[in-house]
């Protein structure tokens, strides 16, 4: 998908059958940023990509078509032994022809959405612009990355990369004061898609998983090293030992103090 990213300049993105994102790769456009700033207009976003993902199942070949933002985007359903997996979607650009994204889409898109349409297509100017030959060729590329996929039995792995790539980012910011914003930022998440991820994933919020790793690695520190309490509260990002251990302490959910607990464990 990087390699994809590279030659096309076109963000790319798998999801999982319930449009969940599971991997992206690629900057998002500031065209898509203005639309997709309020949350209603989001959620016009997540409608079409659902809507023609599942036109796309019944296409036989990688399905192009107009998102509800004015822009060209393409989508191809991925299916391991005939069951649905997942799609691999791309976009959005510009095509040659308008057939897909033109002036007039945008400045329609702008008045449904009631943004101002100068910017709107200064915007719009900035993407990817595909000639009819490089559209052909990118389609072609999609639908051999999806053969790919399929051949080398990597969709259950790429799945994983999301709890992979979560797990390192908070193992190496657990000193930092980690905010779902924060994520987002770092590793390029949308918000509610960030939160559908965990619960996929993790079955809680992301609050909640921050603060699991943070007690899991304060027992192993606690255990295994003679770490003062103040360090290991500096080494979990908190803003003194008073309150680690108070967070120590309802986690443990008897009480048990830090101190407590390494006493213990002797």
């Amino acid at each position: 998908m990087t390699l994809f990213y590279k030659v096309t300049h076109v963000v790319i993105t798998l999801f999982d059958t319930d449009l969940d994102p599971v991997l992206d790769v690629g900057k998002w456009e500031k065209y898509c940023l203005a639309v997709g700033n309020e949350p209603d207009r989001l959620d016009q976003c997540r409608e079409c990509n659902r809507k023609h993902a599942k036109d796309s199942e019944k296409k036989p070949e990688p399905y192009i078509y107009r998102c509800h933002a004015g822009l060209a985007e393409a989508v191809a359903p991925i299916y391991v032994d005939n069951t649905l997996v997942g799609y691999i979607m791309i976009g959005k650009f510009r095509d040659e022809q308008g057939e897909y994204s033109s002036k007039e889409s945008v400045i329609e898109a702008a008045e449904k959405y009631g943004l101002d349409k100068d910017e709107m297509l200064k915007l719009w100017e900035q993407l990817k612009f595909l000639s009819e030959e490089e559209l052909k060729s990118t389609i072609l590329l999609l639908k051999m990355l999806v053969g790919y996929i399929l051949n080398e039995k990597l969709f259950h792995t790429i799945s994983s990369s999301f709890t992979k790539k979560i797990n390192e980012y908070i193992n190496s910011h657990l000193a930092d004061k980690i905010t779902v914003e924060r994520i987002c930022t770092d590793l390029k998440f949308a918000y509610h898609d960030l939160y559908t991820l965990f619960k996929t994933y993790f079955k809680c919020s992301p609050h909640d998983y921050i603060d699991r790793v943070r007690f899991q690695q304060a027992q192993k520190m606690l255990t295994s090293t003679q770490m003062p309490i103040a360090d290991i509260s500096d080494a979990l990002g908190f803003s003194k030992p008073s309150v680690f251990s108070q967070f120590f302490k309802v986690k443990m959910k008897a009480g048990i103090t830090p101190t407590q607990y390494r006493n213990s464990h002797k």
